[in-house]
């Protein structure tokens, strides 16, 4: 496992952001992981892998989830899961990441952590740990799928995400949040929200329309 030289400082403002322009994988500044709020506190904690190319546009990955299991079937996430004994969060999420897509853990450079958050269904808390690869070609060509638990792998530009047409608010059963669409691709629930609050932090931070509607199917 490769990482940077400890967590990186407090991000700066979107507007901040915004004026300096994209921001490369190797400067982003994250937010070091603070007390997690009491509403959160659960017994069950798992972490996510955010895996970023090195480019001012970055690519991020996704995949989506199999259809045949019990829960968020083939739905959009980062790769991730429960962590076992002993497991920093980002060790969990390297681990992961291997077990669903065969993403090398020395390939991952790890740049830090967004704010941790809650599941309210599973009451699972979630650390979204943010790495970095270099060499994005030859990590595309060793990914591979296990189809216990990964349908598809997909690598979307920020510049995508950050798109307003490819952006609005999903609304279910009295909830709602931020969504993203691009192309074929829903993004929504906890993935959506960590994917907007990294979005600024890679300097791509643009004005979208909550009020656009973007149904979950």
């Amino acid at each position: 496992m490769n990482s940077s030289s400890g967590l990186p400082v407090m991000a700066e403002s979107s507007t901040g952001a915004r004026a300096g322009g994209p921001t490369p994988a190797s400067q982003i500044s994250t937010r070091a992981s603070g007390p997690t709020p009491a509403s959160q506190i659960s017994t069950r904690h798992a972490a996510v892998l955010i895996v970023l190319s090195d480019h001012p546009d970055p690519e991020i990955l996704y995949t989506v989830r199999a259809q045949h299991l019990s829960h968020h079937a083939g739905e959009t996430s980062f790769p991730g899961g429960g962590k076992e004994p002993g497991e920093s969060p980002e060790e969990t999420a390297l681990r992961e990441a291997w077990e669903e897509v065969r993403l090398d853990p020395d390939a991952v450079e790890i740049q830090g952590r967004l704010e941790s958050r809650s599941t309210q269904r599973f009451k699972f808390n979630v650390d979204p740990i943010i790495g970095r690869v270099r060499d994005i070609d030859r990590v595309k060509r060793s990914l591979l799928a296990d189809p216990k638990e990964v349908d598809q792998i997909h690598w979307v530009r920020a510049s995508a995400l950050a798109n307003p047409i490819n952006r609005g608010t999903w609304r279910f059963s009295g909830r709602s949040g931020p969504a993203f669409k691009v192309e074929d691709l829903l993004i929504w629930g906890l993935t959506a929200g960590m994917t907007s609050e990294l979005l600024p932090l890679l300097g791509w931070d643009q004005p979208w329309d909550p009020s656009r509607h973007i149904p979950l199917s």
